[in-house]
């Protein structure tokens, strides 16, 4: 009697747990100073095997799109622009769960990493400008308005664009 909602609270625990781990265990791939295409490789099976429990979950999808631009930036060719989508589809996987605060910030930056290693430049700086103003989003912001503006072939048009930065 119950054995049907004990099994259902363990399994539901193992599942919490097993994405608790692959939390824990892909940020120890990506630490800070990560720029290591194999670590992030190993965060991307691990952020995805657990993303098959839980495939809206905040974390893991932040995770899996930081990893994921890791590889794009090493990555070269046709290869780099996969990767980039990749992880542009992990970041707005994770927008769309609703985060808030540094959540909110990470996805948006995220995003905007991924639009600009795509060429998207114009997208990139509207995620940024979405992801708050710490220095380095900022710096990045201003790094994408002027390739941005650089990019465009009228004078005019880039006056504008400098302007609006």
């Amino acid at each position: 009697e119950g054995g049907a909602g004990i099994d259902a609270t363990l399994r539901e625990n193992a599942r919490l747990n097993l994405i608790d781990a692959a939390v824990k265990a892909g940020a120890n791939e990506l630490r800070p100073e990560t720029s290591d295409s194999p670590a992030a490789q190993r965060a991307v099976a691990l952020y995805e095997k657990a993303l098959k429990f839980d495939p809206r979950n905040l974390d893991l999808n932040i995770g899996l799109g930081d990893a994921r631009l890791i590889i794009a930036r090493a990555a070269t060719g046709p290869d780099q622009a996969a990767w980039f989508a990749r992880a542009r589809d992990a970041y707005a996987e994770a927008l769309n769960a609703g985060p808030t605060g540094p959540k909110l910030q990470a996805a948006n930056a995220g995003l905007g990493r991924a639009a600009r290693g795509l060429g998207q430049l114009r997208e990139s700086i509207g995620f940024y400008k979405a992801a708050g103003n710490d220095i380095r989003i900022a710096s990045e912001l201003g790094e994408a308005q002027v390739e941005y503006a650089r990019s465009l072939p009228d004078g005019a048009e880039k006056q504008t664009a400098y302007k609006e930065g």
